[in-house]
């Protein structure tokens, strides 16, 4: 996958920092061997953030062109949307919550609406954030509960 964000507005008074994001999956292997749907998949989204005191309010809406993981030639083109908080704890500790997913125009094997809502804690230690938190599915093909962990290095690649 490759993809990028770009910042189209910082956030100043009332109006919140825009953004907008869009990536793109390059096929990996084809229908005929199982493993992939040689076809391409496109995502874009307009990105929202705005700061109530210390605490960040994130949100997005955009659309995905999905291919069929079982019927080659077939796509569909879901809404992707998302809403997140960041409450600062300590000065290297968040708390962190989101509901995320995607709603299709049609049922579609495959290819089904999913929602999932998400909860846990963010903590820095040197340039490294870490992340670690509880899932729990929405939709009727979600997976029902879990645990996420990650690892963040963020970095400027243009600066002024």
């Amino acid at each position: 996958m490759l993809g990028t964000k770009l910042k189209l507005a910082g956030e100043k008074g009332k109006r919140p920092a825009i953004a907008f994001k869009f990536a793109v999956e390059l096929p990996n292997a084809n229908q005929g061997s199982g493993l992939g749907t040689d076809e391409t998949e496109f995502y874009a989204s307009l990105l929202f953030k705005k700061h109530f005191g210390r605490t960040q309010i994130l949100a997005d809406l955009g659309f995905a062109i999905l291919g069929s993981p079982v019927i080659p030639g077939r796509q569909t083109e879901p809404l992707t949307y998302g809403v997140a908080a960041i409450v600062p704890v300590h000065r290297s500790v968040n708390l962190v919550a989101e509901v995320s997913g995607r709603q299709g125009p049609a049922h579609r094997i495959g290819n089904e609406n999913k929602s999932q809502v998400r909860a846990g804690v963010q903590f820095r230690t040197g340039a490294i954030r870490w992340d670690a938190g509880g899932v729990a599915g929405l939709m009727r093909y979600d997976p029902k509960s879990g645990v996420v962990f990650g690892a963040t290095y963020e970095f400027r690649a243009f600066q002024k």
